[in-house]
């Protein structure tokens, strides 16, 4: 358990220091000794000889710890003190910690020097170079986390991997900012049609597997090409198959899976010829194969497409009308096209039959494709925004060489950048880029080492562009650029800035937010108010709402398990992106109506797409995009607390647990988490035979004495949650393969062995709040816990933006922000103008 981490830590702690007081020494012998001396000390503590040493970290950690405890009434457990004994103890150790900690600031600061983390260093690179499609963070080495967050000194630590890895990463970045030729790339439009003709090998885009395997459906129009012969392979032989189509030749392919299936699914001949952005066009439209008969979709069906390993976009097509649909994205020579039918159930297609009927074999919804096209790049200047950011107007030429590849001399296009002046232009260049990435006025020192860099280059004959690249590399990865400057005390209007742009923006302070703070007129709270609703209107806020929802409901997780595809055949990747989204737009429709914080348990509307619309049986609902859709007053939906995003996270791709769903409330929702479990209790561990229900495998557990406590707590949060499955969907019944009444889903086309088992029960009793019967009685007993939860979302928001825990010195300032926040209800909008205008914000 914690306290007992905390013994081991204390466990060399200095004879000099501080005895207990006497007033605090007098409760613990009269209330805690008993259980917790030298002759006793359950959990391994002895606070007969704890002492005060609260420059130990532990120390004041195990001191705090005991408040806490004593101030929730779960200390002592039995013959409970009175209040007059209680509140005179807990005013004195308040006041020791606090005093120390007051102390500890004003040598120190609130929170720690800390240098970027990942995720803001690429943000400030797509801002900083004018790159919004810069996706450079999995590159670097993975962040620690401290207080829930990626924003604390403490978990941003710095070694020669970091350095190696930023430097090649800042190179990546500085080469793709630059143009690649002195002329504008002329715009070129390239069609690939699925057409039909009698050869063999046929190639309709790249989808000759697909089809010669009889796992898409040739189609004239709206019906099935039935002409077409197919020829599988040998393998063994190394024959590789054939596919011959007779008139009428097919002029379309119906497809049904939503991965690539290793069938190759790439439009070939769409591969860009230059990076930048193109219009990327998809004709088709939705389809349903019922056992070989083709039939409207009863839906809008949705085309994912995809590049290597990363999604481009998304685009929806109609039912049974020929659309053509466009997006617009950012691509790179080496990237290639992959449509896959994301709103298909179906990851590929495992049917029996002839090759020639296997269409009959199979029913699902799917997409006829009749043709795609790419146009591009384009660029409404030349060069691009990102090349002046680092050369401004000077000259670019092109250089055509030859190198050997493979035995083969290619032409390769080379660009360069003229300086008639390179030690005149060098400086020019660097102060003004260094002046954007130090967010501060440059000074004489600030330029030694990049100018140096840059000119040691020249020296060597390396090109102008090739030695700049090198000055920016060295300002890419240099502290003062990597680092937060603040000295403790009172930040000034640079250093307010930069908290507030890494705050709402993950990224470096705008062109506005420096002239303001170099006037020194963002501390004017007026200007201050407004410099907040600025940043959150910008479209850059969105990275602060992916962000925290991911640090703070832990929403980064969600990819780590998958549901089991016999479990949960109905399960697809469109519904774990859509799921996010949902999240996301929710988070950013609370702060944009300044709705409040009881809007993280319930709320009369939920923002989806047709997809989780379908999961929560909400009807009416088509298309990819996500909206605002108002809920029936007896939905189980609303909040964040039943979002398929959070279910999906705390559960694991076969079964949901409610101790972890419970401990993820108490934790991450009311800001109460459970010690961990003693280390000689072994794990509860579903029944995935469907013999047992989980309720009935935790009331064992619950007899061990040692863990009965913990999970009278833990355990209601999780039992109401037991209504929704792992991938978010409400249930009344547990899911099994081994017993129980078949459902009607499928499995890669054939029929799955998934059964409906025993019977959820979702009943429950929370400690001093009463009863439930389910998941809508279980969010009003929660939503009488509003300031509970109010003040778990501020000290988080908070924590997130100064990178610091809430100390005993803080407790003050926040139970003042929650009283000016109560009459405004707790507005999401208010609470985040609440922490800007706080001492908390406004100093180190």
């Amino acid at each position: 358990m914690r306290l007992t981490i905390l013994i081991t830590l204390l466990s060399a702690v200095a004879a000099s220091a501080a005895p207990v007081p006497s007033g605090i020494q007098g409760f613990l012998k009269e209330h805690c000794y008993d259980c917790h001396d030298a002759d006793v000390a359950k959990n391994n503590l002895n606070l007969a000889e704890t002492v005060f040493d609260f420059d130990n970290p532990g120390n004041a950690a195990l001191w705090g710890m005991v408040h806490d405890r004593v101030e929730k009434g779960e200390m002592p457990p039995k013959n409970h003190p009175s209040a007059a004994e209680i509140q005179p103890f807990l005013k004195s150790l308040n006041q020791h910690l606090a005093q120390h900690e007051l102390a500890m600031r004003q040598a120190n600061g609130r929170a720690r020097i800390r240098r970027m983390s990942r995720n803001e260093y690429q943000a400030t690179l797509q801002d900083l170079l004018a790159l919004p499609h810069l996706d450079i963070e999995n590159s670097l080495p993975p962040e620690g986390s401290a207080y829930g967050y990626d924003k604390a000194g403490e978990a941003l630590d710095y070694s020669h991997v970091h350095a190696a890895k930023l430097l090649e990463v800042a190179d990546k970045a500085l080469r793709m900012a630059i143009a690649p030729s002195a002329t504008k790339p002329t715009s070129a439009i390239k069609r690939v049609e699925i057409r039909g003709k009698k050869e063999v090998r046929l190639d309709p885009a790249g989808f000759n597997a697909l089809l010669r395997l009889g796992n898409a459906i040739p189609l004239n129009g709206i019906s099935i090409d039935t002409t077409i012969k197919r020829d599988r392979g040998n393998f063994q032989k190394r024959q590789p198959g054939k596919t011959t189509d007779f008139p009428p030749y097919f002029d379309g392919l119906g497809i049904f899976v939503n991965s690539e299936s290793n069938l190759g699914l790439v439009i070939k001949g769409l591969q860009p010829a230059f990076s930048g952005y193109y219009k990327i066009r998809v004709n088709g439209f939705g389809i349903y194969n019922k056992k070989g008969e083709l039939a409207p979709s009863d839906r809008i069906e949705t085309v994912g497409l995809y590049s290597l390993d990363r999604k481009i976009g998304k685009v929806d097509l109609p039912s049974y009308k020929p659309t053509t649909a466009e997006i617009t994205a950012w691509l790179d020579p080496d990237d290639v096209i992959k449509p896959m039918v994301d709103s298909s159930p179906f990851e590929q297609l495992r049917v029996g039959g002839k090759l020639e009927e296997r269409f009959r074999a199979f029913t699902s919804q799917g997409v006829a494709f009749s043709w795609f096209e790419l146009e591009g790049p384009i660029n409404d200047s030349w060069p691009p925004e990102s090349h002046k950011r680092l050369f401004g107007d000077l000259p670019v030429k092109t250089e055509i060489i030859k190198a050997n590849r493979r035995n083969k001399t290619d032409q390769i296009r080379v660009a360069d950048v003229v300086s008639k002046d390179p030690m005149k232009d060098a400086r020019r260049l660097l102060r003004q880029f260094m002046g954007n990435a130090l967010r501060r006025p440059v000074t004489g020192e600030d330029m030694k080492i990049p100018m140096a860099v840059t000119m040691a280059k020249l020296r060597q004959k390396t090109s102008f562009m090739e030695s700049m690249i090198a000055g920016y590399r060295a300002i890419l990865t240099s502290p003062d650029f990597l680092l937060m400057h603040s000295d403790p005390g009172k930040l000034t209007d640079r250093a307010l800035a930069e908290r507030l742009s890494y705050f709402l923006w993950n990224s470096t302070p705008d062109q506005r937010l420096r002239s303001l703070s170099n006037k020194e007129e963002l501390s004017n709270p007026t200007k201050l108010r407004f410099e907040v609703e600025r940043l959150l209107r910008d479209e850059r806020s969105d990275r602060f709402i992916s962000h925290f929802l991911g640090k703070w409901l832990k929403l980064e997780d969600i990819a780590l398990t998958e549901p089991d595809k016999n479990l949960y055949p109905d399960y697809t990747p469109l519904l774990m992106t859509s799921s996010l989204e949902e999240s996301h737009a929710y988070f950013r429709e609370l702060i944009t109506k300044n709705l409040g914080a009881s809007h993280v348990i319930d709320s009369d509307f939920a923002m989806v797409n047709q997809r989780l619309a379908e999961l929560y049986k909400i009807p009416g609902v088509n298309g990819s995009h996500i909206r605002r859709v108002a809920l029936k007053p007896n939905s189980v939906r609303g909040g964040f607390l039943t979002q398929a995003s959070l279910l999906k996270t705390t559960a694991n791709g076969t079964v949901t647990s409610p101790v972890v769903r419970g401990a993820y409330l108490m934790t991450h929702i009311l800001g109460d988490p459970p010690p961990p479990p003693p280390p000689s209790v072994p794990a509860v561990e579903p029944d995935i035979s469907g013999a047992t229900t989980i309720r009935e495998q935790l009331a064992a557990h619950r007899e061990i004495k040692s863990c009965a406590t913990c999970h009278a707590k833990i355990d209601p949060p999780g039992f109401a949650l037991e209504s929704f499955d792992v991938m978010g969907g409400f249930r009344e019944r547990y899911r099994s393969l081994e017993k129980g009444t078949p459902l009607n889903l499928f499995v890669d086309g054939k029929k799955a062995k998934t059964m409906e088992a025993l019977p959820v029960d979702a009943t429950g009793q929370m400690p001093n709040l009463g009863n439930f019967e389910d998941i809508k009685e279980f969010k009003k007993l929660l939503l009488s816990q509003e300031d509970q939860i109010a003040r778990n979302l501020l000290e988080q928001l908070i924590i997130y933006n100064t990178g610091a825990p809430i100390g005993f010195a803080d407790r003050p300032v926040v139970d003042q922000m929650m009283t000016n926040l109560k009459a405004k209800n707790y507005g999401i909008r208010s609470m985040i103008h609440e922490i800007v205008q706080s001492d908390l914000f406004r100093n180190k």
